[in-house]
């Protein structure tokens, strides 16, 4: 739906401005539909045109095919070309053996050719001629002069001569037959071959066309298709509709009442609060000194003094202090929870652990009042619990036996179906599950996973975390808390901390809790 707003002084020039420019819009819109129709129509004489040619040309390639002779087989072909070559070269040989033996006779050494020696004739010829000379000799050493036998046996010589060079003429003519022969045997295969290649040429030239003419009759049917969809003058009805004409209108749109009056307003109201700035520091009150009193650091230990003594840790060689050192912490539990919740701000992943002898009489819940502290100061918040009472989640939840943050790492259960609202914040908790939480599933790449969704989603994720969950959930986290009734000093509170420092560079909180003000019942714990 397309909008126009002509603006003018006059209203009737207005509505009048905004129609034109519909008309014109419409117009436009229906040149060009006609301009898409006689394109589609030149389209389709073409595509018909090219269907045409492709099918008259495919169909006289078939009529030459059908008296052609077919193609070769690949085993066809090579049988060709190796008999087409081995003839080839017999031929060549059959020349080379006639041409040798006709010089030979020009240069009456013919009896120098080893294969006119070896034909028969020839030896039959040479037998003869031996036998002849021998009877010579043998006529003149008994009648040296004027034998009539010795003409008569060399004249056969002659004769015996003149019939070795007729035998060596007729194997040259012979061979130079067989040349010629094998040389038609040639042309023969060559012109079986070039007809295989002509065929072959002419399968993959129908094959081509035949694809050709495929294509080119779905092109002309989808042509064919968007022709038929177009209307009688050539407009296609769902193109372009003109809704509603311009009237002229009964109100201007400039000035806004209601925005000037808006904007006068923020314009006195930023006045005001220059007037008021300007006269504070025209007073001179701005400038007064305020008594501060800072925060004390409750997070980290002191740095270390004294003597050194040297430990083994698991095979490592470790300088400790003499005497453990704690910052100071504040005197009261709600004094030093505030002070913790303004502490861990910037800090996503918070575990909260005990010290030693800190759950004798009741395990106190200490992430839930932390969790709580952090939603009242306009944060979202979530609590992840691992410990296996459920103390966390009957203190904050409405029925125990809820499904939780075990389920979701087995896999049973989505986020969805474990995260629960705070019955008296605006905190959310996970419980820790209908089934105990596996020391394995605490390693695994899930939990890293399911973690890093929760850190994009809250502002903090207070994990509520058992000594035995410490090594594989603290180095992950940003923050920790040592709950704790003992002093900083005390070596039950040193040694919580030194526990969470030794696998985790997450900066350390200490939280003293008050066993005046502990429950054994967990809910009360967390109220």
């Amino acid at each position: 739906v397309i909008v126009i707003a002509f603006h003018a002084a006059d209203p009737e020039l207005a509505a009048r401005g905004a129609n034109a420019v519909a008309d014109a819009y419409l117009a436009l819109r229906r040149s060009a539909v006609a301009g898409a129709a006689e394109a589609l129509a030149a389209e389709i004489e073409r595509l018909r045109r090219v269907l045409a040619e492709a099918e008259a040309r495919m169909s006289a390639l078939k009529d030459e095919a059908a008296g052609a002779p077919s193609p070769l087989t690949a085993a066809e072909r090579a049988a060709l070309v190796a008999e087409r070559d081995a003839v080839r070269d017999a031929a060549r040989k059959a020349e080379d053996d006639a041409a040798a033996i006709r010089e030979a006779l020009r240069a009456g050494n013919v009896l120098s050719l080893v294969p006119v020696r070896e034909d028969s004739a020839v030896m039959r010829l040479l037998d003869e001629q031996h036998s002849v000379v021998e009877e010579i000799a043998k006529e003149m050493a008994t009648i040296p002069l004027g034998n009539p036998r010795v003409a008569e046996l060399r004249a056969r010589l002659s004769e015996i001569d003149a019939e070795i060079e007729a035998a060596a003429r007729r194997m040259a003519d012979a061979l130079a037959a067989d040349a010629e022969a094998a040389l038609a045997r040639v042309a023969e295969i060559e012109q079986r071959l070039d007809a295989s290649d002509v065929a072959t040429r002419r399968q993959a030239e129908i094959a081509a066309l035949e694809e050709t003419v495929v294509e080119t009759r779905g092109l002309l049917d989808a042509a064919l298709r968007r022709q038929e969809g177009t209307g009688q003058n050539g407009v296609v009805p769902s193109d372009v509709r003109l809704l509603t004409r311009a009237t002229v209108p009964t109100a201007p749109v400039w000035p806004d009442t209601m925005g000037l009056t808006l904007l006068a307003f923020v314009a006195a109201l930023v006045l005001g609060a220059v007037a008021v700035v300007l006269r504070e520091f025209a007073s001179g009150r701005a400038f007064r000194e305020v008594p501060f009193e800072p925060l004390a650091d409750l997070e980290q230990p002191a740095p270390a003094a004294g003597r050194f003594r040297r430990i083994e840790d698991e095979g490592v060689p470790r300088a400790m202090p003499e005497e453990p050192t704690l910052a100071p912490a504040v005197e009261t539990s709600e004094a030093s929870l505030g002070a913790v919740a303004d502490g861990v701000a910037g800090r996503r992943r918070i575990v909260v652990a005990l010290a030693e002898g800190s759950d004798s009489d009741g395990r106190p819940l200490a992430a839930v009042a932390l969790a709580r502290a952090l939603s009242a100061r306009d944060r979202t918040v979530v609590l992840v619990d691992i410990h296996a009472d459920g103390a966390d989640s009957i203190a904050m939840g409405e029925a125990p036996g809820l499904p939780g943050f075990a389920d979701l790492l087995a896999g049973d259960v989505s986020f969805a179906q474990v995260i629960f609202r705070d019955r008296r914040s605006r905190a959310h908790f996970i419980p820790a599950g209908l089934n105990p939480i596996k020391a394995e599933a605490l390693s695994g790449e899930r939990l890293a996973t399911l973690l890093t969704a929760l850190d994009h989603t809250y502002d903090h994720v207070v994990i509520d975390c058992p000594d035995d969950a410490i090594s594989r959930i603290a180095p992950g986290a940003d923050a920790a808390l040592v709950a704790s009734e003992h002093a900083s000093v005390d070596p039950r509170t040193v040694r919580a901390v030194a526990r969470i420092a030794k696998v985790s560079a997450a900066r350390i909180f200490h939280l003293i809790v008050d066993p005046a003000r502990r429950s054994p019942e967990p809910e009360a714990a967390a109220a």
